[in-house]
Order: structure tokens, then C-alpha cells, then sequence
């Protein structure tokens, strides 16, 4: 299947469940310094690197990260033609963010 609906920050994807405080402090210890695999649409894997971000306050590229997304440092581009989540003006795939960078994922799409 392919993915067509693209996330703007004010339009974040549905919750899986609600999360309180203290499972957000659980899940930052979790989560962070983690390596990943970040999914993208049609479903394969398309970048790997590690979470740095997972307050929903943490900020990437000018924006709050919101509760469904985590901030993930980029080591390696499996797939750069592969479209963001939240594109920013002229940045709209990895290829555009880069080795190095930065950028907002959502959590159901990272995979450990």
C-alpha cells in the first residue's frame, strides 16, 4: 500500500492510547539514545538512527515534537527519495534532511 496523507504539526496521527506522565517518563527511558529503524510508506525500512527526542515539547526544526512523534538523529539513508512525515517548505525527503540530521517521526512507524 502507499502512503498519501502527510502530517502537518498541527494535524498529528491518532493516539494509540492515551499516556499519562509518568508512562512518558518510563517511555523516555526507555526510549532515548535507542538505535532505530524508521519505517516509511509503501512499508520498508528507510533510515536508521537513534532517538534523541521523545518529549512531546522537544522541538525538530521549529516545531513540537506532539505526543505521536519521536526526534531521531540521522546515521543512515536506506531509501532518500522516501517523502517526511512533516514536510518543512522545500524539505520533503530524507535526501533533503541528510546524514547527521534530524527529523520528527511518528512512534508507530519506528521500529527497535
Amino acid at each position: 500500500y502507499f502512503c498519501t496523507r502527510v502530517i502537518s504539526p498541527t494535524n498529528s496521527l491518532p493516539s494509540q492510547q492515551a499516556t499519562s506522565s509518568s508512562q512518558r517518563k518510563h517511555e523516555k527511558h526507555h526510549h532515548i539514545d535507542k538505535e532505530c529503524k524508521l519505517v516509511g510508506c509503501p512499508w520498508r525500512i528507510v533510515v536508521h538512527g537513534v532517538i534523541v527526542g521523545v518529549d512531546p515539547t522537544d522541538m525538530c526544526h521549529s516545531v513540537a515534537l506532539g505526543g505521536d512523534f519521536y526526534k531521531v538523529a540521522i546515521h543512515d539513508i536506506i531509501d532518500g527519495n522516501a517523502l517526511l512525515f512533516r514536510p518543512i517548505s522545500n524539505i520533503k525527503r530524507l535526501i533533503d534532511v541528510g546524514i547527521g540530521s534530524f527529523v520528527a517521526w511518528p512512534k508507530s512507524m519506528i521500529t527497535f
